[in-house]
């Protein structure tokens, strides 16, 4: 890529889009300081566990690279939220928490490793591992292997999913805004945002969906975490962000 300073944005529309997002996720890092810590570490801590695992023998070596791709959807969305966009994160973060989910499926059920991997060789293949994933079986697969976390795993899911991980009337309402204007009403649907109240929002949902993905591959991977300290630095994220439960 080249790093030589880049010109400033132009006039039009997209670039000058592109340049407010860019300034808000400074700017989100700024004003939202203890926000913005508790996600930084919450990232330190993936990262945490990816050198835990980033060896993983063939009976789980998919599951630990979901965990990276969990990750990278993570990221994704707090790039989108931090940008502005905070009710656009939700497919981002939707899927997070699915390959956290998968993951679990994967490690709980390890002969569906090849239906996955030779999901698109042909139609049938795609017909079984459809079958093979759906989102109750996933479900199913967490509460077998995951109980403590299974009931978070659901509520977060099926929340992304309500608020725009799938088009919903909930995606709309959350973000339109309507003015009168004489006889007429005019409906703007939000795309950029400074309102610092939906930051808080966003920031919260952030820091849940990181923490319920890591929750689960704590646990596939507990053997994997034994003499470092990744479970100790997750139980008190957990704990400092949900303080009532403990």
């Amino acid at each position: 890529m080249n790093t030589s300073v880049a010109p400033p944005w132009g006039p039009d529309a997209l670039s000058r889009f592109l340049a407010d997002s860019e300034r808000n996720t400074r700017h989100s890092a700024v004003n939202f300081r203890k926000e913005y810590e508790q996600l930084s570490s919450i990232h330190a801590l993936c990262l945490s566990f990816g050198e835990a695992i980033h060896i993983s023998p063939d009976n789980v070596l998919v599951p630990s690279l979901l965990m990276f791709l969990s990750n990278a959807s993570w990221l994704a969305g707090l790039r989108i939220g931090l940008g502005g966009q905070c009710s656009d994160v939700h497919p981002s973060f939707r899927a997070c928490v699915e390959y956290a989910g998968y993951a679990v499926h994967l490690t709980h059920r390890p002969e569906l490793q090849n239906v996955w991997l030779e999901r698109n060789k042909d139609e049938e293949h795609l017909k079984r591992c459809r079958q093979a994933f759906q989102a109750v079986k996933v479900s199913e697969s967490v509460d077998s292997r995951c109980p403590a976390e299974a009931a978070d795993y659901r509520a977060t899911y099926n929340a992304l999913i309500d608020f725009g991980a799938h088009p919903t009337q909930r995606a709309l309402s959350s973000r339109l805004e309507l003015e009168a204007s004489g006889t007429d009403i005019v409906s703007t649907v939000v795309q950029l945002t400074d309102d610092p109240r939906v930051y808080a929002r966003f920031a919260r949902l952030g820091a849940t969906v990181g923490l319920v993905a890591l929750s689960l591959f704590g646990t596939i991977f507990a053997d994997r975490l034994v003499g470092g300290d990744c479970t100790t630095r997750l139980a008190d994220l957990k704990q400092r962000a949900n303080p009532t439960r403990s």
